[in-house]
């Protein structure tokens, strides 16, 4: 029953102002994840070069990595 109305979103059309505390939480979470990456960079500092590859997938690996 709690599930079927949560998941009505005819209520956030009809009251969007339920939305607003969730605004505060949204923020402390991304402070805490940006927190935590500054914490992460400065223990642990990586050279820009590894920083630029480290998302991309490489075929064949740069020469400096062989």
């Amino acid at each position: 029953m709690l599930l079927n109305s949560a998941q009505n979103l005819g209520a956030i059309n009809l009251y969007p102002w339920l939305l607003i505390p969730m605004i505060p939480a949204m923020l402390v979470v991304l402070a805490f994840n940006f927190f935590g990456d500054g914490l992460r960079d400065a223990a642990a500092p990586q050279p820009m070069l590894e920083k630029l590859f480290e998302s991309v997938i490489l075929i064949v690996p740069p020469p400096w990595m062989r």
